[in-house]
């Protein structure tokens, strides 16, 4: 049930930024806004991850569906390779989506969930 919960978590915390990084507010983001969020999560930016994941993804106009949870899921499975470009809003999302009953405490378990991010 704890792996469950934390995906569902893991999952509502990635849209939560790709939300922001969605210009268009239209669902779809594109090759240019995946390496913002990328960068933002403190994921690999460089131009050929990019291209395997818009190539993977995209649907029409090149624009990949952010709310798809199996895009979700390969972006939560992507290690983070400098954690100093994680922005201080992406830790605040992270929090606030762990910290269910805002008590300004998240769990042993939740934290474990939230570093992995």
């Amino acid at each position: 049930m704890l792996d469950i919960n934390n995906r569902l978590k893991t999952e509502s915390f990635l849209r939560t930024v790709f939300k922001t990084f969605d210009i268009s507010n239209d669902g779809k983001i594109t090759d240019e806004e995946i390496g913002k969020v990328l960068n933002a999560l403190g994921r690999p930016t460089d131009e050929k991850a990019k291209q395997i994941i818009v190539k993977k993804y995209a649907g029409k106009g090149d624009k990949v569906d952010w709310s798809s949870s199996d895009f979700l899921k390969e972006i939560a499975a992507t290690n983070v390779t400098d954690v100093n470009l994680v922005e201080d809003f992406v830790f605040s999302a992270a929090f606030s989506t762990f910290d269910q009953d805002v008590d300004g405490y998240i769990s042993p378990e939740d934290m474990k969930a939230v570093v992995k991010l």
